[in-house]
């Protein structure tokens, strides 16, 4: 018996073992919550509030997708169908709100606010909504990891994480990186409490050379 104990599972494809990727259908092996699931369920990971997802002329807000539809116009939700979709990729960051221990969030290249016009609209109705699950001294020295809690989180939602298995891993990489630092910038000049938090820098030390070195941390560029 092998165990393919790496943490992306790629040794089943390099040595030619048969794998699936993706949710399978309740219909495959008779199993009542397999495949998709209610998209309605109440969860912290929904929007709390109604917002509109049309720019003024009408299409569709960035981060939105044009849902797919049934015969009398409602989205699909194709409950236990499968499909060959992965779980969301992100940058899990580690943050903090001590001055003596942040690095500030820098302006990504070409930085556009409006691709946040989506969350922007949210904030506005929702100001005092949790974000990113920020909690102070969740861990040692004044440290916050920070995963994905909310509708608008460091997941990146937009699929491109299905090209990682099988095509361009930097590219889906820098994809996700790009979302990150624009989106941790955005929060820092659009709610007064993110103002607070930044990068928490890590500290690596090397022994042979017997000094401490301090580097920021991916987010932070």
């Amino acid at each position: 018996v092998y165990v393919d104990a790496s943490y992306e599972g790629d040794l089943l494809p390099r040595f030619g073992v048969p794998f699936a990727v993706g949710r399978e259908s309740r219909e495959l092996y008779g199993e009542r919550w397999a495949g998709r699931q209610p998209a309605h369920r109440p969860g912290k990971h929904n929007f709390a509030a109604v917002v509109s997802p049309f720019a003024e002329d009408g299409s569709l807000l960035p981060h939105v997708r044009e849902p797919e539809l049934d015969e009398d116009g409602w989205p699909t939700e194709r409950l236990g169908a499968g499909d060959g979709a992965l779980q969301a990729y992100q940058f899990r960051v580690c943050l903090t709100n001590r001055p003596e221990n942040r690095v500030p969030f820098p302006e990504p290249d070409g930085f556009d606010a409006s691709e946040f016009a989506l969350l922007d609209r949210y904030l506005a109705v929702e100001p005092d909504t949790p974000l990113l699950g920020l909690v102070p001294d969740l861990l040692p020295n004044g440290k916050c990891d920070v995963n994905s809690i909310g509708p608008f989180s460091l997941n990146v939602l937009d699929g491109s994480n299905r090209d990682y298995l099988d095509g361009d891993r930097e590219a889906v990489r820098a994809h996700h990186l790009r979302y990150t630092q624009a989106l941790l910038f955005f929060l820092a000049q659009a709610r007064p409490d993110m103002a607070d938090w930044a990068s928490a820098q890590t500290s690596s030390r090397t022994a042979a050379a017997g000094r401490t070195s301090s580097t920021s941390a991916t987010v932070a560029g």
